[in-house]
């Protein structure tokens, strides 16, 4: 038999020499003390609570990274925009495959 269940019978038995009162007023305080500690442990703003909103946290925080790196990519790319028509005569080039009046368009395929 294990340690805590000798003591757990050792606490039941004394419990029974007390008064009727007196044990009624155990029985409550032990009710109340499970209570109190199930609001602590499962309640708002108790420990699983802590564990959810960390978490919450540290997902936000690698969401706000990867933005971070985004903005400071397009950040760049407006720069590099605003430096004269050249870029954006090139960059409408590559990406929407503008082609001038006076220019033949090959594509070769392989």
């Amino acid at each position: 038999m294990g340690h805590g269940v000798r003591i757990l019978k050792q606490c039941l038995s004394r419990l029974k020499r007390l008064p009727f009162w007196l044990r009624t007023v155990v029985c409550i305080q032990l009710v109340l003390l499970v209570w109190l500690q199930a609001d602590i442990w499962l309640g708002y703003g108790g420990v699983h609570s802590l564990l959810v909103m960390r978490q919450n946290i540290q997902t936000q925080q690698t969401e706000n990274e990867r933005l971070r790196v985004r903005n400071a990519r397009l950040d760049q790319e407006v720069q590099m925009l605003k430096m004269g028509p050249q870029v954006t005569e090139e960059k409408a080039r590559l990406d929407l495959g503008m082609v001038k009046d006076n220019e033949t368009f090959f594509l070769w395929v392989d």
